[in-house]
């Protein structure tokens, strides 16, 4: 799955339970999403490269999840994509 998709993925259902979509971009090789957290008001902008990253970082850091074993099928679904978003922005899984 490629970062674009990963990003659509990520705020069509994913990150739903802790953050609030503000804008998105969905073009190929550029999708982009900017959010706000809902806990603390703070604001997020996540590129396709920076979800791309974000899922080695996922593999390498729960490496026994079931997110990370949809991302080595390359079979990413909500979970998983919340999980490399919430990676990507804050640096791990924050919101279980």
């Amino acid at each position: 799955m490629n970062g674009t998709d990963m990003v659509i993925t990520a705020i069509e259902g994913g990150i739903n339970h802790w953050a609030d979509v503000i804008e998105y971009n969905d073009a190929p090789g550029k999708g982009k999403a900017t959010v706000i957290d809902r806990e603390d008001g703070t604001q997020y902008t996540v590129t396709a490269a920076g979800m791309t990253a974000a899922a080695q970082d996922v593999l390498r850091l729960y490496p026994d999840t079931a997110g990370a074993r949809y991302i080595r099928e390359d079979d990413i679904d909500a979970e998983a994509a919340d999980m490399i978003f919430q990676t990507a922005v804050l640096g791990g899984i924050v919101y279980g």
